[in-house]
């Protein structure tokens, strides 16, 4: 599969099927760490931010449920890894004030010791399993 798919192995899906039973914990711990004012466990995951009227998980989970639910029906690029794809796309309008991804990217390694980037992004990735049902994950930023 390439990076960039015209057709989707979804496409007989749609955001309602999505099932986040086994993955809701994750995300929220990893991806809305810095949100609730708590450490990531990697320092690598990319972290979802609201501000503004957005001050609960509840209504933070809400809004990374529509974003991914816009990935999932209107991606830009769906790419494969393992057993699951990847949906990324922009996100969809939304009061500017109300929402700021960071992405974190590894960047070289010097002298041993690995770095990261943190910038802003306006993209989402959600991650789902070859059944088009199953969330694996969701992320701010690509691939």
């Amino acid at each position: 599969m390439s990076d960039t798919q015209p057709q989707n192995p979804c496409g007989g899906f749609s955001a309602s099927d999505l099932d986040y039973s086994k993955n809701k914990q994750h995300i929220i711990d990893d991806h809305l760490a810095w949100f609730q004012l708590k450490p990531a466990p990697s320092m690598t995951s990319s972290q979802y931010m609201f501000e503004g009227v957005i001050k609960s998980v509840s209504q933070a989970w809400t809004l990374i449920v529509a974003f991914n639910a816009n990935s999932f029906e209107n991606p830009e690029t769906i790419s494969q890894v393992g057993n699951a794809y990847r949906f990324t796309s922009l996100y969809p309008p939304h009061p500017p004030a109300a929402y700021t991804g960071f992405e974190r990217k590894k960047i070289p390694i010097l002298f041993g010791i690995p770095f990261y980037n943190t910038s802003r992004t306006m993209y989402n990735t959600v991650v789902v399993n070859t059944d088009c049902k199953t969330v694996e994950t969701s992320y701010p930023g690509k691939p």
